[in-house]
C-alpha cells in the first residue's frame, strides 16, 4: 500500500491527524479548551450543580489531577458512568471520522503479523473513544493495537521531555525495531528517533482538515534520519 513504509516488526501509531480527524467540531462550544468537558458539566448540572460552579470544579480537577483521564471526572463528581460513556461515544460518532488510508494500513500490518501500538496526546479513554470511532477498538480495548499509551500513563504529551523515552521503554521491545507512524514531523518522527526509534513514516494531512495548529508533514514517506533542527511542542490534551 505504501512502498516507502519501513519494514519493521513493531509500529507505533499516532491518533489525531493520523488515524482520525475532527468533523464539525466547534471550539466555541468547548469548555476549558476540551470537547468532552461540556458533557461532564451538563451531567453535573443535571445533578443539581450551578453551571459556573460545575465549570470551576472541572478546572480545579485538571489542576489537582494533572494527568487525568475522562473517567476521573466521572468518579470525582459521582456521575452516572453508563450515561457519561453513552454521551462520550455519541459525541465521537458525530465529530470524529477516520482517515481510511491509515486505518487500512493498520489493519494490513496487523494481518501481516506485525505488532501495533498507540502513543497519543489523548488520555487512554480518549484514545479508545477515537479508535472506536475509527472501527479499531471498543470500550475495553483493541484487537488491532497490543497496547495503548496515553497522557495519563505517560505523564504528558509527546512533545514533553521524557515522554517518548517512557513510551518506548513501556513497549518492552528493541526501539531500533520500531517504526513510528504519524503526521507530525516533530512529535511523531524527530523526538522518537532521538530516543532510539529505528524509523518513522509520516502521512501528509492538510492543517485545516486536522484542525490542529502544528506544522504540516511532508508527503507520506519514510524518514531515514532525524532532522537536525530541535523543536519543542507545547503540552496539548486533546
Amino acid at each position: 500500500m505504501f512502498p516507502d513504509l519501513p519494514d519493521r516488526p513493531f509500529y507505533v501509531f499516532d491518533i489525531d491527524g493520523t488515524l482520525t480527524r475532527y468533523v464539525d467540531a466547534d471550539p466555541a462550544a468547548f469548555l476549558h479548551g476540551n470537547f468532552l468537558f461540556p458533557i461532564v458539566r451538563d451531567l453535573m448540572v443535571e445533578r443539581g450543580m450551578d453551571p459556573d460552579e460545575a465549570a470551576a470544579a472541572i478546572l480545579r480537577e485538571t489542576v489537582e489531577n494533572v494527568y487525568w483521564d475522562y473517567c476521573d471526572f466521572v468518579s470525582a463528581f459521582g456521575l452516572p458512568a453508563a450515561e457519561a460513556w453513552r454521551r462520550f461515544r455519541a459525541w465521537h460518532a458525530r465529530h470524529v471520522a477516520p482517515y481510511e488510508d491509515a486505518v487500512a494500513l493498520a489493519r494490513e500490518l496487523k494481518r501481516a503479523g506485525r505488532r501495533l501500538f498507540v502513543v497519543s496526546n489523548n488520555p487512554v479513554t480518549g484514545c479508545l473513544l477515537k479508535l472506536q470511532a475509527a472501527g479499531l477498538a471498543d470500550d475495553t480495548g483493541s484487537d488491532v493495537f497490543s497496547r495503548i499509551l496515553g497522557t495519563n500513563e505517560l505523564r504528558g504529551c509527546k512533545g514533553a521531555p521524557g515522554v517518548w523515552r517512557r513510551a518506548l521503554d513501556r513497549l518492552g521491545v528493541d526501539p531500533a525495531l520500531v517504526c513510528t507512524v504519524g503526521d507530525n514531523p516533530v512529535e511523531d518522527a524527530e523526538l522518537p528517533r532521538r530516543c532510539g526509534a529505528g524509523a518513522s513514516f509520516l502521512f501528509s494531512r492538510d492543517r485545516t482538515d486536522r484542525g490542529i495548529d502544528r506544522p504540516a508533514a511532508p508527503p507520506a514517506a519514510a524518514m531515514t534520519a532525524p532532522p537536525a533542527a530541535a523543536m519543542t511542542s507545547r503540552l496539548r490534551r486533546q
